[in-house]
């Protein structure tokens, strides 16, 4: 990985990182507006796919990617007020109990 990621990976700040700000904007805006494209299922399994993509799609600032993806499927019904995007994903497509959090019996 290149250095600016694992700086964010450790939670350093992009601000810590000498003329990362420019760099990481350029660097995740293409990922990102190919995430907009994706559905809330995808999105979440690539959430989980790998530490970076957690971090990268579980930050605040990126829940428009979330909305947008969510918006791509005119099935759903809109995100309640109370929960966020990713919540809501995880709640529509995770297949653990949300009350016992265990997997569902085959």
């Amino acid at each position: 990985m290149s250095p600016l990621v694992n700086a964010i990976l450790r939670g350093a700040r992009v601000a810590d990182t000498p003329g990362a700000h420019g760099m990481l904007r350029r660097m995740l805006d293409m990922p990102l507006e190919i995430c907009t494209h994706l559905d809330n299922n995808d999105m979440l399994r690539l959430a989980r796919l790998s530490k970076a993509f957690r971090v990268l799609l579980m930050s605040r600032s990126t829940e428009f990617v979330w909305r947008a993806a969510r918006l791509n499927d005119p099935n759903l019904p809109p995100c309640p007020d109370d929960i966020t995007e990713v919540a809501y994903a995880n709640l529509l497509y995770d297949p653990t109990c949300h009350v016992t959090l265990r997997l569902p019996s085959v």
